[in-house]
């Protein structure tokens, strides 16, 4: 009797205690994608926090049929001088080739040389003087801000967009300055700006505050369900209890472990709630069999599957916590975290909410009949079809491979994707930039020498931009400057310049780095008091992250299913029925990788999760109806195992898909998230919630009727040795 009420008392306090967290003030939010401990995300990071401050360059590009014509240019720089205003102004500093403060694009160039945009036969005249001046190191500087296209015709010169920039004072606020010029050319049709790092984390917050509807109708979903399940409004009234309970407490939780609020967070609610009706459903269907038993008798009973169900897919939710990503490893501590406040609030407060405040239901064992499954009847036909189908689908997953595109996180319609989309289109060709970083002592003029010539063959090679190699290498001679990083008085790092061309094509960027890197190997290895050298910048940032995600799912996934199996098999003490439970389990993977590859989707930071929760939600499916078989066999020691997999599916199996149901319906409701990634989860869950049913009522009973006929020696005290395993489970 104390057991119970230790356990019913800590639970409370526990989830109280978590409640409490929401008082705390919310963390600051962090830059999203951090690759914490990557060579080249903290190179980049090393480039934008130790080097000396530099003016921040804002892009802004503008667009039209014809971006040189007289017509355009003069739009351009119409709408330019509307970010030169007062308040503006004082923040703003001259760009390259420019002594004027403000936006420094081809329109103000021109501007300059005759105080206004001329009509085009004039106009044509002065780019040709333009686009011909030449500097001592052989670049050209204003073709350089002209997309790739740039080409001159019989009518004159032409290409789709040119390419201005704002520079800013580096001590100034960058994002509410951006924010405040991106809204100032908002209007115009034929312009875009691309706010760099901070208008990615401006834009997935306002994403993220969008989502907090989606939470309310998720939890009326679930009370719903609750309610056509059980149809009596005590029941509904217990579960909604627990479902704010978990809600409150999955929030408190988030701000006591001080984790900024994400993409993959802010989804963790819907998807616990979906999971928290998986266990009201399984709770509050025991009670209802057990009559007029106590709480703590269907606690018991239930212990053994619910607690491993809750470790199985803790474990499944953790292993992102050995991710190279810290989106993920964040989602790993506090799902994981949070599948234990499920059990606590749905598994034992809600049961215990509806026996001791509204009373015992009536019992309803009878309401539940014997159902033969199809796998039980026909299992040597089942297992074969399902062996040819993982065999075909196993050789399809192969094929998936991981991605990274502002698409999958953003919605298309937003300003920031379609800035990113346009930019891609038009100046891919131009090229990405991105930085060689390069640590060492610089103090030896052969040391400089090397670096120079390793320069000179970047540039030869097009990884790098003449002009901007030239201002690099002249601070690096000087010792000082924004390409040097300078410490007690001693140069220890530089920043060379690179150029990575169509970077939108995924084998470009991995050729360019591996081309760089190898290039910088053999010019640096062995030069004096060269140290390392890294590429790093946006391009090789995405690099990076792609790799980590498929180290992720390399690592984690095969992690999980060793550690669930081993639970399972410590909770059942037998290797054979552990095997059963996880064999669907690996099909229903092998098949959601299939289905993606067919669906043309790629794994990125949502999608990874897919495998990883199918062993978490779809091995509670095949848990469950293996711990009520086991069940049901030692109370039963006469029956056969066709009758025992008959009365399991005509209990369990009902059970089982009203929580699929809820679950579904809580995957259906991310369909309506903004964020894309969000609709795919929702999809692709969806598809995995199905095949998992599929796979505990169908597969399953096959297996149990093929290899378990001697699985299970009968007890001679049936009931003591029920209840010693569900104590022994709960303790």
């Amino acid at each position: 009797m104390k057991l119970k009420w230790v356990t019913l008392v800590l639970s409370t306090l526990a989830l109280m205690t978590c409640l409490i967290g929401n008082v705390l003030t919310e963390p600051t939010p962090r830059r999203p994608f951090s690759l914490a401990g990557n060579e080249t995300f903290d190179a980049q990071l090393s480039l934008e926090n130790d080097f000396p401050p530099t003016p921040f360059r804002m892009p802004i590009f503008h667009f039209a049929d014809n971006a040189l014509s007289s017509q355009a240019l003069q739009r351009a720089y119409q709408r330019n001088l509307k970010i030169q205003k007062p308040e503006i102004l004082k923040d703003l500093v001259p760009g390259p080739y420019s002594t004027a403060p403000g936006v420094y694009s081809l329109a103000e160039v021109i501007h300059e040389r005759v105080g206004a945009i001329p009509s085009d036969p004039q106009l044509q005249d002065i780019l040709n003087g333009v686009f011909q001046i030449k500097l001592p190191d052989g670049h050209y500087p204003f073709r350089e801000l002209v997309s790739a296209d740039l080409a001159q015709t019989t009518q004159g010169w032409r290409a789709k967009g040119i390419l201005g920039a704002v520079y800013l004072k580096s001590s100034v606020p960058k994002e509410a300055l951006e924010l405040k010029i991106d809204r100032i050319i908002s209007h115009d049709d034929d312009v875009l700006s691309t706010r760099t790092l901070a208008g990615l984390e401006d834009t997935i917050q306002s994403q993220i505050k969008k989502v907090a509807p989606l939470i309310g109708l998720a939890v009326f979903a679930m009370v719903l369900v609750i309610g056509f399940y059980f149809q009596d409004v005590r029941d509904i009234i217990a579960a909604a209890i627990g479902l704010g309970l978990l809600i409150g407490a999955l929030s408190g939780v988030r701000k006591i472990l001080n984790l900024p609020e994400s993409q993959l967070s802010s989804m963790l609610p819907i998807l616990l709630l979906a999971l928290g009706v998986d266990y009201s459903i399984h709770s509050l269907s025991r009670l209802r069999h057990a009559g007029t038993q106590s709480w703590w008798s269907t606690v018991r009973e239930l212990a053994p599957a619910l607690i491993l169900t809750t470790i199985t897919t803790g474990l499944a939710f953790g292993s992102n916590l050995v991710a190279p990503i810290e989106d993920l490893r964040e989602w790993g501590a506090l799902a994981a975290i949070g599948i234990v406040l499920t059990y606590m609030s749905m598994g034992l407060v809600v049961p215990a909410i509806r026996f001791y405040v509204f009373g015992a239901p009536a019992s309803s064992e009878n309401l539940t009949s014997p159902t033969q499954p199809l796998g039980a009847r026909y299992p040597k036909l089942v297992f074969a079809a399902f062996v040819i189908l993982s065999v075909g689908t196993g050789y399809y997953a192969q094929s998936l491979k991981s991605g990274f595109d502002v698409e999958d996180f953003l919605p298309s319609e937003t300003r920031y994707v379609q800035t990113v989309k346009k930019v891609a289109e038009v100046f891919s060709a131009s090229g990405e930039p991105g930085t060689l970083l390069i640590r060492g002592d610089f103090s030896e003029a052969k040391t400089a020498k090397t670096i120079t010539d390793l320069a000179e063959k970047l540039c030869d090679k097009g990884l790098a931009r003449r002009g901007e190699v030239a201002t690099a290498l002249k601070d690096l001679r000087a010792g000082s400057g924004s390409h040097i990083l300078t410490r007690e008085s001693q140069a220890s790092a530089f920043a060379l310049p690179i150029i990575v061309h169509q970077a939108g094509v995924w084998s470009k960027i991995e050729s360019a780095k591996t081309g760089i890197e190898s290039l910088a190997s053999e010019e640096l290895k062995g030069a004096p008091g060269i140290q390392s050298w890294t590429a790093t910048g946006a391009p090789f940032l995405r690099y990076s992250f792609v790799n980590a995600l498929t180290e992720t799912i390399q690592s984690g996934i095969p992690l999980t299913l060793l550690c669930c199996f081993l639970v399972s098999c410590v909770v059942f003490r037998s290797v054979r029925l552990s095997l059963l439970v996880f064999i669907p389990v690996i099909v229903v993977c092998v098949g959601l990788q299939a289905g993606m590859v067919a669906l043309g989707l790629r794994l990125n930071l949502v999608t990874v999760q897919v495998a990883s929760l199918a062993i978490g939600l779809g091995g509670d499916y095949m848990l469950h109806y293996v711990q009520r078989f086991r069940e049901l066999r030692l109370s039963q020691s006469a029956a056969t195992v066709q009758d025992l997999v008959a009365q399991t599916h005509g209990s369990t199996g009902r059970a089982l898909i009203g929580s699929a149901v809820s679950t579904v319906l809580g995957f259906v409701i991310l369909a309506f998230a903004p964020m894309p990634l969000f609709a795919t989860f929702g999809l692709i869950q969806f598809v995995m919630i199905l095949l998992s049913l599929c796979g505990v009522l169908t597969l399953l009973p096959a297996l149990i009727v093929l290899f378990v006929k001697a699985e299970v020696t009968p007890s001679p005290a049936p009931v003591q040795a029920q209840l010693l395993i569900a104590e022994g489970a709960v303790r």
